[in-house]
């Protein structure tokens, strides 16, 4: 008679090999937590190809200069055209070869920065193309917004949250809570009324330094959670003159708005072209408010998405009332521009709506899952290999 053996005790070698796997998961979590967690902290520097030190001292440059620096409010560069006449004045670091185009669409390149005197040599390159499609005016908007599946996202947030105004504020800058988060707010609110669903992060990111983009970049990161379509980073300038921004719309006394779009990343030629559409938009339905667009060295975080705009609204010495003005008519105006060309299917809006900002989230831990990939196949097949072949009964 025959008796079927009792259970098989697993040798040493295979004990061995379920530590040696079971090792081999914990890796590659820890490998996809450490590239997550660098991923969302990368610096602007990083992203475009420099470390901060090479950032800084490239070319003879101070090294005060940053790529995404400002100056402090009250100082700022004059950028001068070929015959040395003023065309344009921001207290954004200027860098050779950064691109401007004004409010009468000419486009300038930066050709020499005088960091002692804090002026910028300049030309003309010619005059920039904005295109307005007819289609954006018969656009059936009212049947945009009636699910709430079908209203573009939009996150909004404040890198420079301390920024504020100093005849409203009674000063340039407080920490934690700038008069520029009160302008964000505003502007956030003014969007939700045109239809559009809106995400407001009130995150801090004190201080005011040349790290200050590298802190925000994971609160866009957690907005982009949300699938956002269109991000907006939300800032004001820091020239003296407040004549430099005001204006005037439908009778209503409000400051006007920059654009400002990164030159080293992957989004830069979509981003302007999203730039220069929401300004054709606005220079037709509302004539004066937006200054102009400031193409910078750097990225600003735009590499994240072909729809992230950074929005200069007013300097420090306008009145925030009036910074808030601003900020409304902009939102009404964008929330217009996004209504018609998802409308009507034409613009940069319109182009894979939803889908193309969130793609480098997407990829972003795609190295990581191959690894973790790895290690479950290497496992799986040291589990076989250890086993051999299954015993019958004799």
């Amino acid at each position: 008679m025959k008796y079927p053996k009792g259970p098989v005790k697993p040798g040493k070698s295979l004990t061995y090999i379920w530590i040696f796997t079971a090792l081999l998961f914990v890796l590659a979590g820890g490998l996809y937590l450490d590239y997550d967690r660098n991923r969302d902290s990368r610096t602007s520097a990083e992203f475009a190809g420099q470390s901060g030190e090479e950032a800084q001292s490239e070319g003879g440059i101070p090294n005060w200069v940053e790529v995404h620096g400002e100056m402090p409010a009250g100082q700022y560069f004059t950028l001068n055209d070929e015959k040395g006449e003023p065309v344009q004045w921001t207290s954004i670091i200027v860098h050779q070869g950064d691109e401007f185009i004004t409010a009468n669409n000419r486009r300038f390149e930066v050709t020499a920065v005088d960091y002692t005197n804090l002026t910028a040599a300049c030309r003309f390159i010619g005059v920039e193309e904005m295109a307005y499609y007819t289609a954006w005016d018969e656009a059936p908007v009212a049947s945009l917004f009636g699910k709430e599946d079908d209203a573009t996202k939009i996150g909004v947030y404040m890198t420079h949250n301390d920024e504020s105004y100093v005849p409203t504020d009674g000063t340039e800058s407080i920490d934690g809570r700038g008069g520029i988060m009160e302008v964000g707010d505003t502007f956030a609110s003014a969007l939700e009324k045109t239809g559009h669903q809106v995400t407001v992060s009130d995150n801090h990111h004190d201080p005011h330094d040349a790290n200050a983009y590298h802190r925000s970049r994971k609160t866009a990161v957690q907005l982009l959670k949300e699938n956002p379509d269109v991000l907006f980073d939300v800032h004001r300038d820091g020239i003296e003159d407040p004549g430099y921004y005001e204006t005037e719309i439908n009778g209503e006394k409000v400051t006007g708005i920059r654009l400002v779009v990164g030159k080293q990343n992957p989004h830069m030629e979509t981003n302007l072209t999203f730039a220069k559409e929401i300004k054709a938009y606005m220079d037709k339905h509302y004539p004066g408010l937006i200054k102009d667009i400031y193409m910078g060295k750097g990225n600003y975080n735009q590499d994240l998405g072909p729809r992230v705009i950074l929005l200069e609204v007013g300097t420090h010495t306008n009145k925030r009332e009036e910074a808030e003005a601003g900020a409304q008519v902009f939102a009404k105006g964008v929330g217009e521009y996004l209504q018609a060309s998802i409308g009507s299917g034409v613009g940069a809006a319109a182009k894979t709506q939803g889908k193309e900002t969130t793609a480098v989230e997407r990829k972003s831990g795609s190295s990581a899952a191959i690894i973790a990939g790895v290690a479950v196949v290497l496992g799986v097949v040291f589990i076989l290999v250890s086993r051999g072949p299954s015993r019958g009964r004799s």
